[in-house]
């Protein structure tokens, strides 16, 4: 069974870690896990026609080493009370109730249908054991107290700042790409030398590349250096993005969920997965750079990033992904997210940064509307972040602050569709799949993920007023130094324009959490916002390099991301 206690940390903290969850997650947490973990494994199993132990077994084997033994310890302490209670059923909501996993008011809510709700008899055989005769063995409310969790939770707080775990210079910049390093930062390419990294504008760089955009040397007739004739006067500039969850492209595979996909390399890169968050910077719409070899989802990489790379070859490796999963506009979060993006204002570059908080300050697991940020209280934060940012980036940054999403597209694309976890039974939606994580309240959004219409609404209304809150901030600031405009979020027409070109919205939708942006989503986002800044704001779009042609000669990659 448990091999996937292991992968429903990745499926449930993929559900909580999108809010930025407290890995502290009580009975509620560890039900909800119990019930997808049950679920997906005795999917998995029958899919395969294979026994529980058979099943067991092999899905442990596909875990990377470093799970695999914890894996291992987890079915010989689970094994015989799930096959005691696979007796009587197969149903995962009452197998958790049974484990003890689901007690209290997690018992009244249930995932999978009544009709599971029979004795697994294919897939036991000969288990000699008897109830009473194992003790249920106890999980902490805590689920960074638990073994299979510990490594995963101590990560996660390795990079709670936002910085690259690894950065001997402290200049904020790695040559590692996980754990906040170069899938999220420019490339360092010297992390021994802290006056060395992506976005340095002062440098000649004919013997050291200071900027790492792969541009050294000078020319050998008059002495003066590529960087000076190829870039100098082109107005390179940064891609830089602050936001949440969408920002940073959370994105679980549903390769790693769905029975009918699980396969020996299913899981190979489940390490380096949970050392980015379950984001993917690297794939996002503003600062995605490469189709990861990690990820089997189909779809081009698009991002603003890519785009004035494509126009100025100067701009190669300068780009922040600061996004954050549960970011909002409190200055718990936004207040301290805008404090770990690295510029100086002095010696670097300019930006041109997005700011994104397309929906955690309406989004929570409460079924109240009181705990969503007043209109006041948005203008307050956000004119807080326009502040510092206005005083703290280079001169001529651009700062393009976006506004929330319109959510109902979620409920509206995705309810009736059935969840991947469910793929070989398919007798699971996503309608059921919401109302399941509302019941235990953990919820990622209980005013938009709900079947009730009126609350889709009043979700939808109250963004839409935060939204127009902050383009009454960008409107009356008076910036000194960078240049701040306003624009509505592109997700709705996202969908409209993907639709009227023959997709379907759900597309753009990720499959597994409902929740987020899929890579398709990402790079439609993309291409929205840039078309319409150019249309509506042309005066901000940098113009291209005529030395770009100069530059992929000389120095091709610019020794690659």
């Amino acid at each position: 069974m448990n091999s996937r206690i292991l992968s429903s940390c990745v499926v449930v903290l993929a559900l909580l870690i999108s809010l930025n969850v407290k890995c502290s997650s009580g009975n509620d947490y560890n039900c909800v896990g119990c019930t997808l973990v049950i679920g997906l494994v005795l999917e998995y199993v029958e899919f395969n026609n294979l026994t529980m132990e058979q099943g067991l077994k092999t899905l442990c084997s596909y875990l990377p080493a470093e799970y695999g033994v914890t894996c291992k310890e987890l079915v010989n302490i689970f094994e015989i009370p799930l096959l005691l209670i696979l007796e009587q059923t197969s149903h995962p909501d009452l197998i958790c109730r049974g484990l003890e996993l689901c007690k209290g008011n997690s018992t009244k809510c249930t995932l999978y249908p009544k009709s599971r709700d029979v004795p697994a008899k294919g897939i036991i055989k000969g288990n000699q054991y008897r109830p009473g005769q194992v003790k249920i063995p106890k999980i902490p409310d805590d689920i960074c107290d638990y073994p299979p969790f510990k490594e995963i939770c101590r990560i996660i707080k390795q990079v709670e700042d936002h910085y690259p775990a690894q950065d001997f210079d402290k200049d904020h910049f790695s040559t590692i790409r996980t754990l906040r390093g170069s899938s999220w930062r420019g490339k360092d390419c010297n992390d021994f030398n802290k006056d060395i990294y992506p976005g340095r504008g002062d440098g000649k760089d004919i013997i050291v590349d200071t900027n790492c955009n792969g541009i050294v040397g000078s020319d050998p007739d008059t002495g003066e250096s590529y960087e000076d004739m190829w870039c100098k006067g082109t107005q390179a500039m940064g891609t830089v993005i602050l936001g949440d969850s969408v920002g940073a492209h959370f994105h679980l595979p549903e390769e790693l969920v769905n029975p009918t996909l699980i396969g020996p390399l299913t899981y190979k890169y489940l390490p380096e997965m949970i050392e980015n968050e379950l984001d993917w910077p690297m794939e996002s719409a503003a600062t995605g750079y490469e189709e990861s070899v990690w990820d089997p989802a189909k779809g081009e990489v698009i991002s603003l990033y890519r785009q004035l790379r494509n126009k100025n070859r100067c701009n190669h490796r300068d780009y922040h992904n600061i996004a954050v999963n549960g970011a909002w506009s409190g200055t718990n979060s936004m207040g301290k997210i805008d404090k770990t993006l690295t510029r100086n204002a002095t010696v670097d570059k300019p930006v041109f940064l997005i700011l994104a908080l397309l929906g955690n300050d309406v989004c929570n697991s409460h079924h109240t509307m009181n705990t969503m940020t007043t209109v006041t209280e948005f203008k307050t934060n956000m004119n807080a972040v326009l502040d510092y940012l206005d005083g703290y980036l280079p001169e001529k940054s651009v700062v393009v602050s976006v506004g929330l999403a319109d959510g109902r597209v979620l409920y509206d694309n995705m309810h009736n569709r059935i969840h991947p976890a469910a793929a070989f039974s398919r007798d699971v939606n996503y309608r059921t799949f919401y109302n399941f994580l509302n019941c235990l309240e953990i919820s990622p959004c209980f005013g938009w993920l709900n079947d009730n219409s009126t609350w889709r609404s009043m979700t939808h209304q109250r963004a839409m007023n935060l939204s127009q809150g902050l383009k009454e901030v960008v409107k009356a600031k008076n910036f000194k130094r960078i240049i701040g405009i306003y624009m509505d979020s592109p997700v709705a027409e996202m969908i409209s324009d993907w639709e009227k070109q023959g997709g379907k919205g759900w597309e753009l939708i990720e499959p597994v959490d409902g929740f987020h942006t899929s890579r398709m989503g990402q790079a439609q986002t993309a291409k929205i916002l840039y078309q319409q800044m150019e249309k509506n704001y042309p005066e901000i779009i940098p113009p291209v390099n005529p030395h770009n042609e100069d530059i992929v000669n000389m120095f091709g990659t610019q020794n690659g991301h």
